[in-house]
C-alpha cells in the first residue's frame, strides 16, 4: 500500500455504492451449475447476470441472442505453485452463458465426443429482471 491508504479493489467500489434498498438483495449475479444437462428442466427460469455453466463441449445460442450471450467452452485450468497454469489435453468439459437482458432464449448444448458422436439438448431460458 502507497502511503499508507487503502487499496481500492473492484469489490470495495461495489460495496461501497451498493443499496439494497434501491437494487433488492438478489441482484448480484449467480453462478448456476448444471454439471448434466440431461436431467436438467427443459424450461429454465433465470435472472439477468446470472451465470449458467453447462457440463459439455460446445453450445450456441438458437434464438434470444440480445438476451442471453453464450461466452465460449472452456478446459479447466489449475494454477501452480510456481505460477504455471496446468490445464488437460482434450475436449472442453464446460460451457458458459451470461443472462445479458429480461426475455426469452433457446440454446442447445452439446455433450459426449463432439467428433463422433455428439448429442444436442435444447433448453428454453427465461430471464426475468
Amino acid at each position: 500500500m502507497r502511503n499508507g491508504g487503502r487499496r481500492k479493489t473492484f469489490a470495495s467500489r461495489y460495496w461501497q455504492n451498493y443499496d439494497p434498498e434501491q437494487q433488492g438483495v438478489d441482484q448480484m449475479g449467480r453462478q448456476i451449475e448444471v454439471p448434466d444437462v440431461d436431467v436438467a428442466p427443459k424450461s429454465l427460469t433465470i435472472q439477468v447476470g446470472d451465470l449458467l455453466v453447462f457440463g459439455g463441449t460446445g453450445g450456441y445460442v438458437r434464438s434470444g441472442q440480445t438476451v442471453l450471450e453464450m461466452l465460449g467452452a472452456f478446459l479447466p485450468g489449475v494454477l501452480v505453485e510456481n505460477g504455471q497454469i496446468l490445464s488437460p489435453a482434450g475436449f472442453p468439459n464446460s460451457v458458459v452463458f451470461l443472462a445479458r437482458h429480461p426475455g426469452q432464449a433457446v440454446i442447445d448444448v452439446v455433450t459426449g465426443d463432439p467428433f463422433r458422436a455428439p448429442q444436442t439438448t435444447q433448453l428454453h431460458i427465461i430471464v426475468t429482471s
